[in-house]
């Protein structure tokens, strides 16, 4: 086991720059791996399936698992509350990619997007000339996620 003091990392200066940019560190300095209960706003409940899992190096996040809703609150907006890290800027446009099962999608939906902001992942649906939609949660509904963010 290689321990590093806090506030200090692996330092891959030596490979340079790359040929087109400029980096603004070559220092990995961050690396967890762990899982948290999901839970949404909107009094809307998780069911037997809420566990997400995720994995951090640097400054980005991802994360990927499945849940499912046990309470819709009446189709409440269905967005999750407790990302594990907050993104980084006020709007973070990293898209998440997604599969449902039983999610009764509103008429002319033709998938599903999202987008974060602060420590929530938020879902909406996709229309063809029509403006996207928030999800709406959908009791018995499943989710497999997989998205990427950066955090600060």
């Amino acid at each position: 086991n290689l321990i590093v003091a806090d506030g200090h990392g692996i330092s891959f200066a030596a490979t340079g720059d790359g040929a087109t940019g400029s980096s603004s560190s070559e220092l990995l300095d961050d690396y967890e791996e762990g899982s948290f209960t999901v839970t949404f706003a909107n009094s809307v409940t998780p069911g037997g399936l809420s566990t997400l899992h995720y994995t951090k190096v640097g400054n980005l996040v991802h994360l990927y698992g499945i849940f499912n809703i046990n309470n819709d609150n009446s189709n409440a907006v269905c967005y999750i509350n407790n990302l594990p890290y907050v993104h980084a800027g006020s709007y973070a446009y990293s898209v998440p990619t997604v599969h449902t099962n039983n999610w009764d999608l509103p008429s002319g939906a033709i998938g599903i997007g999202g987008y974060g902001e602060a420590d929530d992942l938020r879902f909406r649906t996709n229309h063809d000339d029509a403006a996207p939609q928030q999800l709406a949660a959908d009791s018995g509904a499943e989710m497999f996620l997989s998205y990427t963010y950066r955090t600060t």
